[in-house]
């Protein structure tokens, strides 16, 4: 399935002819996710100022901290109860610059301080074996020019959400350039969300957004995590629509128009397969692809794929700019 669904999206077919195929017997498609995957996060990341860091701990069980300025063999660590040493903290050295890893076999809740190091070090904090998790994603995980931006966030302790927290994010563009904070709205129910209309920029590629959250749990721990997301901002060179489809015979006919902006190479590709079963799965019928080269304005794209019948039909229809490599546009329809 892997094999088919990557040569699919990116080689080319030979000599630009129209090349089609069947999937295996009873072999599975699934339709790639609309929104990026859900990521979840038990760690924090803080940039240490003059006086050093404070770093919150919810008391469920041990926490890594990594410090990485090259001089964190002088951090120092303070418990919440004030201790300077503690036979449950250990100091491991990660290499000859001078990095450091704090482990530390149990934690008391509250703020841990670290001390010692430069201003602007960064410090990364992580509970294994905490409960408290902050999950989150974007949407759409592909985005075309003019396309809302939706990020998402939710913060759980165990079955518990998590109200009431400060939630952010920074849309981070491919060179690097980090955008301005944008806080994230309670939805209740421990989610929180903000929708956007604009990037910062138009920088085409993978962004990237971070996200930093901090509150109190039901029983007024304190907490802190961060959590991060990646979408592709994709070029926009085409866009594609009024596909339609009909089958004589055994033949699937899809036609389709494509709105060409940027003229140059691109790939016409349809995947058939069934409906939902009982279970919300899809079985492989057949696909299809077609590379041409497009000129400026309103084309007509088609493709007829054998082997197709007439009831039960679900098209995955995609136009691939293949010099840009990006995807131009995506319709699905289901007969």
């Amino acid at each position: 399935m892997k094999r088919i669904l990557f040569t699919l999206l990116f080689a080319a077919p030979m000599l630009a002819q129209t090349v089609t195929g069947k999937f295996a017997q009873g072999e599975s498609y699934v339709e790639p996710q609309r929104n990026a995957p859900p990521a979840t996060s038990r760690m924090f990341i803080r940039g240490a100022d003059g006086q050093g860091v404070d770093l919150p701990a919810t008391g469920q069980g041990g926490m890594l901290i990594v410090v990485g300025d090259g001089h964190a063999s002088s951090a120092k660590l303070r418990t919440p109860a004030g201790d300077s040493t503690s036979r449950s903290v250990q100091h491991v050295a990660v290499d000859a610059d001078g990095h450091e890893v704090v482990h530390i076999d149990r934690t008391i809740a509250g703020r841990y301080h670290v001390t010692g190091i430069g201003s602007g070090t960064t410090v990364v904090a992580a509970e294994p074996d905490s409960t408290l998790t902050l999950t989150t994603t974007v949407g759409p995980l592909s985005r075309m020019p003019g396309d809302p931006l939706t990020l998402h966030a939710t913060l759980r302790d165990g079955d518990d959400a998590i109200d009431g927290a400060r939630v952010v994010a920074h849309l981070v563009a491919p060179d690097g350039k980090i955008g301005d904070e944008l806080a994230l709205a309670s939805k209740g129910n421990g989610e929180y969300e903000a929708t956007i209309n604009d990037l910062p920029s138009s920088t085409n590629g993978f962004w990237s957004v971070r996200y930093d959250a901090g509150g109190f749990n039901a029983h007024g721990v304190e907490f802190a995590r961060s959590g991060s997301n990646e979408f592709m901002n994709e070029r926009g060179s085409a866009r594609i629509g009024n596909v339609r489809m009909t089958v004589d015979g055994d033949t699937l006919h899809v036609t389709a128009d494509a709105d060409v902006l940027q003229p140059g190479r691109y790939r016409f590709d349809v995947i058939v397969a069934s409906r939902k079963d009982a279970n919300g799965e899809r079985r492989g019928i057949a696909w299809g692809e077609s590379e041409q080269t497009l000129d400026h304005g309103t084309k007509q794209l088609a493709i007829d794929i054998p082997g197709v019948r007439a009831s039960d039909v679900f098209v995955d229809v995609r136009l691939l700019n293949l010099d840009a490599m990006g995807l131009a546009g995506r319709v699905t329809l289901e007969k």
